[in-house]
């Protein structure tokens, strides 16, 4: 088995890019032993599109980053389909990349495509896009809309009182991948529940 050095590390883990102890812990959040098999789905594959969408070179616009990415996604296909072509002892040459490495990878990519269709060029709308999925997850586990704690009245000024359960989700989604974009993501969640109670 090759080292921890030698693993892509979109291949460490089933649930990449989360562990299993940040999937605990985002259960947690939620006051859940564990996700539903469904919500894990759909975080981890919000996850790993904002991801790679992140990674992506930054000098590049949106939609040359989207070439990439299908172009990774066909090359991943082609490949995976070859590999399945070997017979036994070929395929055991190639002791750390099997077809169903390359099939998560051409998910992943196409992920990443489909969130750069829907986004404009601005990490903030990775944000935004992100947080949507969030919401989703929330909803189907908890069976009931997020909401926000009003801010409590102090003499001189308003305070924000503890954190709501769907902020705390948010935080436990998002650190463990981006510890940066949880800067300011009150503002994004606010701008979220707004749109989505409205209709949106």
């Amino acid at each position: 088995m090759a080292d921890d050095a030698e693993t892509p590390l979109w291949r460490t883990s089933e649930t990449w890019p989360y562990s299993d102890a940040d999937l605990k812990r985002i259960a947690r959040s939620l006051n859940r032993s564990t996700l539903s098999e469904e919500s894990v789905n759909v975080l981890t594959d919000a996850a790993m599109a904002f991801c790679l969408a992140a990674i992506a070179d930054r000098n590049h616009g949106t939609k040359q980053r989207r070439r990439q990415f299908e172009r990774i996604a066909v090359l991943a296909g082609r490949l995976a389909k070859r590999l399945r072509q070997l017979n036994a002892m070929s395929a055991q040459q190639l002791r750390t990349v099997g077809p169903n490495d390359l099939e998560l990878l051409a998910i992943s990519a196409e992920g990443a495509i489909s969130v750069l269709r829907r986004r404009i060029d601005d990490p903030e709308q990775m944000r935004f896009e992100f947080v949507g999925e969030l919401y989703d997850v929330f909803v189907a586990e908890m069976d009931e809309l997020p909401t926000r704690n009003r801010p409590g009245k102090g003499k001189k000024r308003k305070i924000r009182v503890g954190r709501t359960q769907f902020e705390r989700f948010v935080d436990a989604a998002l650190k463990p991948i981006n510890p940066a974009a949880a800067k300011g993501i009150d503002r994004v969640i606010k701008a979220i529940l707004k749109r989505r109670s409205a209709g949106s």
